[in-house]
Order: C-alpha cells, then structure tokens, then sequence
C-alpha cells in the first residue's frame, strides 16, 4: 500500500501512521528512442571500423534488422530484467516496466537515488550509481553491459544514450492516479526545459521534481544529470541531517531572495548578488563554523538567468522530502 511504503522513509513509522508520509511516482523514459530506431543517430562507420579503414568508408553505419533486433534486447533487458531490482532496493513498488519506461513509487526520500540509478543501469554505467546502492544482486562490468547474478551479463542501451525522468512527490494519501498523471507533465517537463538548450538542441538527460504539498503549495525543480544539482542536494542533505546547518537554511535563503522576483526573467545579471546573499546566510545558519555547500556556487553559474528558481527550490525541496519530523 501507498501509506506503507511511505514508512519506508528515513523518518520510519508504521503503515497506518508513517512520520513522513510522502511517496514519490517517478516516471522514467529513454530519450531520443525514435531517432535511435529510425537510424537517424547511428554512427558514423568510420568511427565502428578498425584504425586505418576509415578511409574505405563514408556515411553512417547501415540500419539492419540485426540492430532492430539487438537494441530491442537491451531495452527489454533493462525494463524486464534490471529496473525491478533498482526499484526495489529502495523499498518501492514497480507499476509498469517496458521498453524504455518505468513507472514506480518509493519512499520521497529516496526518489532522487532511485531514479539516478535507474539512469546508471539503463546506461550500463557504474559510475553514476549512487555511493550507497554499489552492492545490488548484479553488477556493471564494463560500459553498456550488466553481469546478472553474476553469472551472465546482459546488453542495456549503453552510455550514448540518456534518459529524463519527471518525478512527483505526494501525500500517500493523494489518489495515485493524479499522482501518475502529474509524474508524466514532470517528465514532459524535464525533456523540454532541461534537456534541450534555447535552440531546442539536445543536452543530454534530465530529471524535473515536482513537490505538492497537502497546504495546495507546489515546488517545481530539474536539472540536467550532467549538471551539478544533484551533488549539491546530496551535500545539503548530509550537512543538514548531521547538523552541520540549521534545517531553517532553505527558508532564510528564500526570505532574503524573494525581494528579487527569481520566479521571473530579471532585466540584470542576478547570479553575483544571489551568490553574495547565498554565502551570507550560509555562514549565519551554519551550526558547525565553517561548513559550505560543496558545488552550490558552481551550480549556480550553470543556471540560465530564466531559471534561477531553481536554485532556491533545490534547498527548498530537500529540507521538505527528507524532514524527520513528520510533519503534515
């Protein structure tokens, strides 16, 4: 049931009273499948052939039944084989798995994690799972391929390919349907504000969170994987739970920035006075002198100045997803 993998928060509780009692739907999706399957990205053959017959060959490499056939197979390899594992490593419930998409709901808490290894999975990349979900019942041998049990290894899409996810977190007792439909309006998000450019040029998978609390307020945030969002929150969620900084962070740093109207495009370079105020209310909130955010800065600069938001709604989101409270 919803209320009792909402105990499965950090906070615990029980199934008929959680302490924190937010769920989270996660809606995962390949990216650029179609042009994948058209063979409008297949590779130069130049770049598949051995050194020195690069000269004998021009144009992409020829699409063929047998690579149908064989991206078919990891596909299926990742969404019938690998993402239930993923899923239920952290405490979810699989609802659909097929192709390149997977639909599941787990704890709010482990939202984030969970969806960046289902993109380390679907990419076969060990790299990017996350530092505490390294130990599964399979592991990643080399780029694009998984060992099963540890007795065979299967194909997934490889790490020229990426994947967006939209992400809604929710009260367990909010009706799943909604949950789901706003999970896919997340997704559709994250594919067409952080994974294109303003040209509408691929930049590579990204994830779109949207927080809706029972008061009826909503925090959207997203990201590029590429970027350096999800470092940052991991970070001020560690600091926070180790009391290196005052859990009332996120809400002094929007006080202080809502003057600023970040919600709207401003007619100013914004990011210098937004880093001055950030270090600022860093060092008055800090419970142990001299902790900082690793990256936030960084991140800052990444951000596009229509967007800048997000910057606030990152620590906003966090402080929420993972309080130990269980406040409603």
């Amino acid at each position: 049931s919803l209320p009792a993998i909402a105990s499965n928060n950090d906070a615990g509780g029980t199934e008929e009273h959680p302490k924190n009692p937010y769920i989270a739907v996660i809606a995962f999706d390949g990216d650029q499948i179609g042009k994948r399957l058209s063979g409008e990205l297949m590779p130069d053959v130049k770049d598949v052939v051995a050194d020195g017959l690069d000269r004998c060959v021009s144009g992409k490499r020829k699409l063929t039944p047998s690579y149908h056939a064989q991206f078919s197979e990891a596909l299926a390899n990742f969404s019938t084989s690998l993402s239930r594992r993923v899923v239920t490593k952290y405490k979810g419930l699989l609802v659909y798995a097929g192709g390149d998409d997977v639909l599941c709901v787990v704890p709010a808490d482990k939202a984030l994690d969970c969806a960046a290894d289902l993109r380390a999975v679907f990419r076969g990349d060990y790299a990017l799972l996350s530092s505490d979900a390294r130990h599964y019942d399979f592991g990643i041998t080399q780029p694009g391929f998984v060992l099963a049990d540890e007795k065979y290894s299967l194909i997934v899409p490889g790490p020229s390919m990426d994947a967006s996810c939209g992400i809604v977190i929710g009260h367990c007792k909010h009706p799943l349907q909604a949950l789901v439909r706003e999970s896919q309006v997340a997704e559709r998000r994250a594919k067409s504000r952080y994974a294109k450019d303003k040209k509408d040029d691929y930049l590579g998978g990204a994830f779109a969170l949207s927080l809706m609390k029972r008061s009826g307020e909503i925090i959207e945030w997203g990201a590029g994987w590429s970027q350096n969002a999800l470092a940052v929150y991991r970070d001020f969620t560690r600091k926070t739970d180790e009391e290196q900084l005052s859990g009332r962070f996120p809400y002094a740093l929007a006080d202080l920035l809502k003057p600023y109207r970040l919600s709207e495009k401003p007619q100013v370079n914004l990011k210098p006075v937004i880093a001055t105020e950030f270090e600022h209310i860093q060092s008055q909130q800090a419970q142990v002198k001299g902790t900082r955010i690793d990256n936030a800065l960084t991140y800052l600069k990444e951000l596009s100045e229509d967007r800048l938001e997000d910057f606030t709604n990152l620590f906003l989101a966090s402080a929420f997803i993972n309080r130990q409270r269980g406040d409603n």
